[in-house]
């Protein structure tokens, strides 16, 4: 089962899931409203980020860092959705770099949007 760890400082205070390696990850979103950061250390196969246990409050971030020691497919749950412009992840960068997909849930559409993409970091 993941662990949701609350970290931060007063007045930035986040809620930070580890997520297991696995072809299907499920993230647990907190209730609240604090932007949620779910990390993914060693992925090791193809994964689906699956729509959240959970539904987020309006406006709230979602974003997740993975790390794979090479490229892996990505696919999303049918709550995650792109655009022409920025289309949801298909793969990662691989070669142990961090890759950010940050997300804001809108309620009036109960999607997860994508608002940025950062693949190679470090």
């Amino acid at each position: 089962m993941p662990r949701a760890v609350v970290s931060g400082t007063e007045g930035s205070l986040r809620t930070i899931q580890v997520l297991a390696d696995s072809a299907s990850i499920t993230p647990v979103y907190n209730l609240d409203g604090r932007p949620y950061l779910g990390t993914i250390a060693a992925l090791s196969q193809a994964s689906q980020i699956e729509n959240a246990v959970l539904a987020p409050q309006n406006g709230q971030s979602i974003a997740f860092r993975v790390i794979s020691s090479t490229a892996r497919a990505l696919t999303w749950g049918s709550k995650y959705k792109g655009s022409g412009a920025l289309p949801l992840p298909t793969t990662t960068t691989g070669g142990a770099v961090r890759d950010y997909f940050l997300f804001v849930y809108a309620s009036t559409t109960d999607t997860y949007d994508c608002v940025s993409s950062v693949l190679g970091v470090g």
